[in-house]
Protein backbone atom coordinates (compact mmCIF):
# COMPACT_ATOMS: atom_id res chain seq x y z
CA UNK A 1 0.00 0.00 0.00
CA UNK A 2 1.21 3.69 -1.00
CA UNK A 3 1.50 6.65 1.36
CA UNK A 4 -1.50 8.06 -0.80
CA UNK A 5 -4.29 5.79 0.93
CA UNK A 6 -4.71 7.70 3.93
CA UNK A 7 -5.45 10.88 1.31
CA UNK A 8 -8.49 8.72 -0.20
CA UNK A 9 -9.39 7.30 3.92
CA UNK A 10 -9.36 10.95 4.71
CA UNK A 11 -11.66 12.25 1.27
CA UNK A 12 -13.81 9.69 1.99
CA UNK A 13 -14.40 11.05 5.86
CA UNK A 14 -14.15 14.65 5.18
CA UNK A 15 -15.52 16.66 2.92
CA UNK A 16 -13.07 19.19 2.32
CA UNK A 17 -9.47 17.76 2.91
CA UNK A 18 -7.86 20.35 4.78
CA UNK A 19 -4.60 18.46 5.18
CA UNK A 20 -4.29 17.72 1.47
CA UNK A 21 -5.26 21.17 0.31
CA UNK A 22 -1.87 22.70 2.75
CA UNK A 23 0.31 19.83 1.51
CA UNK A 24 -0.87 20.60 -2.31
CA UNK A 25 -0.57 24.41 -1.70
CA UNK A 26 1.85 25.57 1.03
CA UNK A 27 5.45 23.88 1.92
CA UNK A 28 5.80 21.06 -0.93
CA UNK A 29 8.04 19.20 0.93
CA UNK A 30 4.67 17.93 2.30
CA UNK A 31 3.56 17.46 -1.35
CA UNK A 32 1.79 14.10 -2.09
CA UNK A 33 4.43 12.53 -4.98
CA UNK A 34 4.54 9.16 -6.84
CA UNK A 35 6.44 6.54 -5.12
CA UNK A 36 7.97 3.59 -5.93
CA UNK A 37 4.86 2.14 -4.01
CA UNK A 38 2.29 3.69 -6.36
CA UNK A 39 0.24 1.83 -9.29
CA UNK A 40 -1.65 3.34 -11.84
CA UNK A 41 -4.99 3.34 -9.70
CA UNK A 42 -3.26 5.32 -7.27
CA UNK A 43 -2.37 7.79 -9.54
CA UNK A 44 -6.05 8.20 -11.24
CA UNK A 45 -7.13 8.27 -7.24
CA UNK A 46 -4.89 11.29 -6.21
CA UNK A 47 -5.58 13.24 -9.39
CA UNK A 48 -9.54 13.29 -9.06
CA UNK A 49 -8.65 13.65 -4.94
CA UNK A 50 -6.59 16.98 -5.71
CA UNK A 51 -8.97 17.83 -8.28
CA UNK A 52 -12.01 17.55 -5.59
CA UNK A 53 -10.11 18.99 -3.13
CA UNK A 54 -8.90 22.16 -5.04
CA UNK A 55 -12.43 22.55 -7.01
CA UNK A 56 -14.18 22.27 -3.43
CA UNK A 57 -11.80 25.04 -2.00
CA UNK A 58 -12.47 27.48 -4.80
CA UNK A 59 -16.09 26.93 -3.85
CA UNK A 60 -15.66 27.93 -0.27
CA UNK A 61 -13.73 30.85 -0.98
CA UNK A 62 -15.90 31.87 -3.25
CA UNK A 63 -18.80 32.00 -1.32
CA UNK A 64 -16.53 33.71 1.11
CA UNK A 65 -16.80 36.68 -0.68
CA UNK A 66 -20.35 36.19 -1.75
CA UNK A 67 -21.54 36.01 1.76
CA UNK A 68 -19.26 39.35 3.11
CA UNK A 69 -20.39 42.36 4.20
CA UNK A 70 -19.31 45.69 2.39
CA UNK A 71 -18.34 48.67 4.57
CA UNK A 72 -18.83 47.17 8.14
CA UNK A 73 -16.94 48.20 11.72
CA UNK A 74 -13.30 47.16 11.80
CA UNK A 75 -14.30 45.27 14.65
CA UNK A 76 -16.90 43.43 13.20
CA UNK A 77 -14.61 41.64 10.36
CA UNK A 78 -14.53 37.88 9.51
CA UNK A 79 -11.61 35.75 8.41
CA UNK A 80 -11.31 32.56 5.84
CA UNK A 81 -11.02 30.78 8.69
CA UNK A 82 -14.05 31.71 11.14
CA UNK A 83 -16.11 31.39 7.97
CA UNK A 84 -15.03 27.82 7.26
CA UNK A 85 -15.87 27.02 10.90
CA UNK A 86 -19.11 28.96 11.08
CA UNK A 87 -20.16 26.90 7.57
CA UNK A 88 -18.68 23.90 9.16
CA UNK A 89 -21.54 22.88 11.14
CA UNK A 90 -19.71 21.59 13.82
CA UNK A 91 -20.24 24.47 16.12
CA UNK A 92 -22.72 23.93 19.27
CA UNK A 93 -26.05 27.51 18.46
CA UNK A 94 -26.00 27.65 22.34
CA UNK A 95 -22.13 26.96 23.62
CA UNK A 96 -20.90 29.03 20.75
CA UNK A 97 -23.76 31.46 20.25
CA UNK A 98 -21.20 34.68 20.66
CA UNK A 99 -19.08 33.28 17.82
CA UNK A 100 -21.99 32.54 15.55
CA UNK A 101 -22.97 36.01 16.27
CA UNK A 102 -19.75 37.99 15.50
CA UNK A 103 -19.64 35.67 12.41
CA UNK A 104 -22.91 36.95 11.29
CA UNK A 105 -21.93 40.57 12.09
CA UNK A 106 -19.93 40.48 9.31
CA UNK A 107 -21.02 37.85 6.78
CA UNK A 108 -24.24 37.59 5.10
CA UNK A 109 -25.16 34.37 6.90
CA UNK A 110 -27.85 32.87 9.53
CA UNK A 111 -28.13 29.88 11.13
CA UNK A 112 -31.41 28.41 11.39
CA UNK A 113 -32.17 24.84 12.96
CA UNK A 114 -28.27 24.62 12.30
CA UNK A 115 -27.99 25.39 9.25
CA UNK A 116 -26.09 27.85 7.23
CA UNK A 117 -28.23 30.05 5.55
CA UNK A 118 -27.02 32.46 2.78
CA UNK A 119 -28.84 35.91 3.18
CA UNK A 120 -27.28 37.65 0.18
CA UNK A 121 -28.90 38.09 -3.04
CA UNK A 122 -26.34 35.87 -4.97
CA UNK A 123 -26.61 32.40 -5.43
CA UNK A 124 -23.86 30.56 -3.60
CA UNK A 125 -22.57 26.90 -4.61
CA UNK A 126 -22.87 23.81 -2.77
CA UNK A 127 -20.25 22.65 -1.40
CA UNK A 128 -20.34 20.48 2.30
CA UNK A 129 -17.87 22.61 4.64
CA UNK A 130 -17.03 19.17 6.98
CA UNK A 131 -13.37 20.20 7.24
CA UNK A 132 -10.40 18.23 7.60
CA UNK A 133 -8.67 18.82 10.87
CA UNK A 134 -5.35 19.58 10.75
CA UNK A 135 -2.83 17.63 12.28
CA UNK A 136 0.17 19.39 13.17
Amino acid sequence: MCDHQGHYECSKKFDFNRGLFEDLTGDLEHFPGIKKECTEDCKKMMIEIVEKTLRDFTTIATNYFKDAKIGIKRKDECDGVNYFLYCSGELDDERDHEFLEDVEKAMNVKRINGKVVHLNNQENDNVNYNLQPIKK
